[in-house]
């Protein structure tokens, strides 16, 4: 027969085993899914919760990586309050939004990013997005510029872009410096990679704002009237090589401007619109480039062509 003593200890050893082990669920979470130019794949979970707090939550799942970056591949995430301490899930604390009870707002998240091969290609689930009044117009963007200075003209800068996540599902962007060179506040973080010493790795932020929140996106959410297109393509370029001119077909209304970048990321051209539908490209070195068509509602669609 066992002893009290016995009993009180096997009992203690349960309850704490299972509060250890036990994982809360915050009031909101979503996956982001980003992937390189050659198919390496990584995952950040962000999130936000009351009870949350800008250490590192057990409870929530959170849990700092402090190893060095992949050489090759990697992403990690930070909280805007604590944006050196890194993990792949971040749960921010969030306070209830005066006169959208129960919304609550979250706090921003940086997503640093390290990647040989770029460009790299950010995807999550547009609904759990639009279907969500308390963060229906978050959104991601490549700066933190408008922290600093408010209000903020969202649209003033070119270079600095964002992207609705109620609204597009993914987007493609360069982390390299001469890429983002002109956005802004970047996100960025000094940390160690494997064989290469202590590196500026680069990064795009997750803003968090609810319906009628200060954000960019509200418009293109309340002026929307169909559900958000999920893994859709329109436009199409050729000839494809191209030589002096590139053609485009399927460009929608709302274009806002279009990018050309190289492979190492470095922006060659900066068209506000396309004239005649076409690009002339006849500048261009010989080579492979991405063409980005960007538009006011942050919807993004990127293209491929060989120039010869």
């Amino acid at each position: 027969m066992l002893s009290p003593n016995t009993i009180c200890n096997t009992l203690l050893f349960f309850f704490f085993y299972t509060v250890s082990w036990s994982q809360s669920t915050p009031v909101f979470e979503a996956k982001i899914f980003i992937e390189d130019a050659i198919g390496n794949r990584d995952t950040i979970t962000i999130g936000h919760d009351p009870q949350a707090t800008e250490w590192m939550d057990a409870e929530f799942g959170e849990k700092e990586i402090t190893t060095p970056f992949d050489s090759v591949f990697e992403v990690r995430a930070a909280s805007f309050e604590r944006p050196e301490i890194l993990s792949k899930r971040i749960i921010t604390w969030s306070e209830e939004i005066i006169g959208l009870e129960p919304c609550r707002d979250g706090d921003d998240v940086f997503i640093y990013i390290y990647a040989k091969h770029q460009p790299i290609k950010v995807s999550w689930d547009n609904l759990a997005f639009y279907n969500n009044k308390c963060v229906q117009s978050a959104l991601m963007t490549n700066h933190w510029s408008d922290a600093l200075v408010f209000p903020y003209d969202w649209d003033l800068n070119p270079m600095a872009t964002y992207y609705c996540m109620a609204i597009e599902d993914s987007f493609e962007i360069q982390t390299t410096p001469e890429a983002l060179e002109g956005a802004g506040r970047l996100v960025s973080v000094e940390k160690e990679v494997i064989g290469k010493g202590m590196q500026t790795i680069y990064g795009i932020r997750y803003f968090g704002q609810p319906e009628n929140g200060f954000s960019p996106c509200n418009d293109a959410v309340l002026t929307s009237t169909e559900a958000p297109l999920t893994n859709t393509e329109h436009i199409e370029v050729f000839p494809n090589p191209v030589d002096n001119y590139l053609y485009l077909k399927g460009v929608a209304k709302g274009l806002k401007q279009i990018r050309i970048y190289d492979l190492s990321g470095r922006l060659k051209r900066l068209v506000p619109k396309p004239l005649d539908g076409m690009v002339d490209v006849s500048q261009l070195l010989s080579g492979l480039y991405t063409i980005s068509f960007e538009y006011q509602n942050g919807r993004l669609e990127v293209r491929k062509f060989l120039k010869i």
